[in-house]
C-alpha cells in the first residue's frame, strides 16, 4: 500500500475522533490519533524509534519550537504498528 493510500484509509479515522484533517499534527493530536500517551511519544523520538517528528521554530534566536507530526508519517505508522487484521 502506498503512503498516498494510507493517507486516504487513515482520514476517515482521524475525523471519527473529532479531529480537523490537516498536513501536520501537534504532539496531543498524533498522541490521540495512536492511542498513545504524548511522553511514549516523547520516548520514541529519544530512543530513535516510531515516528520522524519536525520541529517548527518560532523564533530563530532561542531555536524554541514545537515538535510536530506529518500525516505521512502517522498514516505510517499506524499501518506498520498499531492496525490489525
Amino acid at each position: 500500500m502506498t503512503i498516498q493510500e494510507q493517507i486516504k484509509e487513515i482520514m476517515p479515522v482521524i475525523n471519527g475522533m473529532g479531529i480537523k484533517t490537516k498536513l501536520i499534527y501537534t504532539k496531543i493530536e498524533t498522541a490521540t490519533i495512536l492511542g498513545v500517551s504524548t511522553q511514549t511519544l516523547d520516548r520514541m523520538c529519544n530512543l530513535g524509534v516510531g515516528l520522524k517528528h519536525k520541529k517548527i521554530v518560532t523564533n530563530s534566536r532561542t531555536n524554541n519550537g514545537r515538535v510536530m507530526f506529518p500525516i505521512s508519517e502517522i498514516a505510517r505508522y499506524y499501518f506498520d504498528n498499531i492496525q490489525t487484521a
